[in-house]
């Protein structure tokens, strides 16, 4: 699994996936699933820069640039928060498995 943020650009996503890549929209927060070279799922969600969307994902991460990579046996957490109003979810790796 592949994570992108909203300031991710096409060429960030191309260069990280290494494949031909369809799919990219601006402005969005990507999650992007590959089996054999190919992208098999995509999530393209909505994002506020001044706050959070209603059951908005966030992925909790120390060191996160504009992508995370995900191996296909790592194991989450997801704890729900609410903020001002809207609820929201709080995912963080508990296991890290295998590379991609």
């Amino acid at each position: 699994m592949y994570a992108f943020d909203d300031n991710s650009d096409a060429q960030d996503r191309a260069r990280i996936l290494r494949i031909k890549d369809e799919g990219f929209e601006e402005m969005t927060r990507q999650l992007v699933f590959l089996k054999a070279g190919k992208i098999v799922h995509q999530e393209n969600e909505p994002t506020n820069f001044e706050g959070i969307v209603k059951n908005q994902v966030v992925f909790d991460s120390a060191d996160r640039q504009n992508f995370e990579v995900f191996s296909c046996d790592a194991v989450f957490s997801v704890i729900a928060e609410e903020s001002n109003g809207e609820r929201y979810f709080v995912r963080k790796q508990i296991k890290s498995g295998k590379n991609p």
